[in-house]
């Protein structure tokens, strides 16, 4: 009967320390999952901003060329191709 009951407790152990296992490995995969959200948030905010100070420069850079065009124009130079 010993073996028996010892090979339980010892399978019971086994099982136990799989759960807790189990437990930190859900533990620990949702951390990283919480990491990988922030960091994910956190770059998505940095595209935003580098889209917005892109359309800043290209409205800027229409202006400059639009204010070019003016002045040649004024000047009296043909630019058409």
């Amino acid at each position: 009967m010993a073996p028996i009951d010892a090979g339980f407790v010892t399978h019971r152990k086994y099982t136990a320390s799989r759960e807790s296992q189990d437990r930190a490995l859900r533990r620990e995969f949702g951390r990283l999952h919480t990491r990988i959200d922030k960091v994910e948030s956190g770059l998505h905010a940095r595209i935003d901003k580098l889209d917005s100070r892109i359309g800043n420069l290209d409205s800027r850079i229409d202006k400059v060329e639009s204010g070019l065009h003016a002045r040649i124009d004024n000047l009296g130079f043909d630019c058409t191709p």
